[in-house]
């Protein structure tokens, strides 16, 4: 059950994806059934596919990049998350 929260916008200087994690990004954007994101060391999304978009009731990968799992989840949620 997500909650959404506000939240700063994403960091304008957040380094863009290495080559070989942009295309395995790629991949996951053809597999609707799983979840796939990457995070950086803070717990801030850098990389999403459409299903966490969508599972989160987000309307766009945007709004989840350089937010943090307690931005979309209820804390008991997001601790185990």
């Amino acid at each position: 059950m997500p909650v959404k929260r506000p939240a700063s916008p994403p960091p304008a200087n957040a380094p863009p994806l290495p080559p070989d994690l942009a295309a395995l990004a790629e991949l996951f954007e053809h597999l609707p059934e799983v979840a796939f994101f990457v995070k950086d060391r803070a717990g801030r999304y850098q990389a999403v596919n459409q299903s966490l978009v969508e599972r989160v009731g987000a309307g766009a990968k945007a709004q989840l990049l350089g937010r943090t799992v307690r931005d979309f989840f209820p804390a008991e949620l997001a601790e185990r998350y």
